[in-house]
């Protein structure tokens, strides 16, 4: 993160260390609860195996990705809003996907496995893979998760008001729910990201061009954090405070994000 911001962070939000608990519970899941990192295991009825979340990488840092946006916002933290909820989860993916696109073994990856083109699923894009198999076992598929994966930043979804929305739904539909919602602007986000990389590539080999693209918007995710109003809308407080650390970047990419953001 601190590669990204301007001003290094120096602490986390309520506490001078954060505790982390690898094992804390029987149960598939992860929380940060601004005092520890609580990471949860459980059997996969179908292979067996004790998944462990605090094994996944994507997890980790997805819980990570909260606690540094309770560092940076801690005002967002308690506040009642489905759209600043739903953007902590929102923020714990793109945290997830940037780490991951930090390791030369992945960019790689990723550029074999897609051929070069990213606007497909792939192994970026996929969150929490062995979790979410474990899931779709667990409820034998009935509640429209996707087995191989948790969430997936490349994504149909499309902004509506959340209050026009159900509180629950099927996975694979949308609903009001801040996991569930966080789709939306993860969706948003990774488009912004498959742009800046089509652009750079018109001048950069497809590794060099998805190491600038990252870095990119590393910068405009992680500076715009400390601008966006904390709102009702916060989905839109957050695009309009991307759009203006573009500026610093010569206004480089206030086009694609305008369409991206808008569509």
């Amino acid at each position: 993160a601190n590669r990204y911001l301007k001003t290094p962070l120096r602490g986390w939000s309520k506490v001078q260390q954060l505790l982390i608990q690898p094992r804390a519970g029987r149960q598939l899941n992860a929380f940060y609860d601004r005092q520890a990192l609580r990471f949860f295991y459980a059997a996969d009825p179908i292979t067996n195996r004790i998944v462990y979340s605090s094994n996944s990488a994507d997890v980790v840092c997805h819980e990570i990705g909260h606690a540094i946006l309770d560092s940076l916002r801690p005002d967002l933290f308690n506040t009642q809003a489905m759209e600043i909820w739903a953007y902590h989860e929102s923020f714990g993916d793109q945290h997830a996907i940037i780490n991951m696109l930090q390791h030369d073994v992945v960019l790689e990856c990723v550029l074999r496995e897609t051929s070069g083109n990213l606007r497909q699923s792939n192994r970026a894009s996929k969150l929490a893979e062995e979790m979410g198999s474990a899931i779709f076992h667990l409820t034998g598929g009935r509640m429209g998760h996707t087995d191989g994966v948790l969430r997936n930043a490349f994504n149909n979804y499309h902004y509506v008001r959340p209050e026009t929305l159900p509180h629950n739904c099927l996975d694979n539909l949308l609903c009001a729910e801040p996991h569930n919602f966080s789709r939306v602007f993860t969706g948003a986000w990774y488009d912004i990201l498959c742009g800046i990389y089509e652009d750079k590539m018109r001048n950069m080999p497809p590794k060099e061009a998805l190491i600038a693209a990252r870095d990119i918007l590393g910068m405009y995710t992680y500076q715009a954090l400390p601008l966006a109003a904390a709102s009702i809308r916060f989905y839109d407080s957050m695009a309009r405070a991307m759009l203006v650390i573009d500026k610093t970047n010569n206004y480089a990419y206030n086009g694609l994000m305008d369409q991206v953001f808008m569509s």
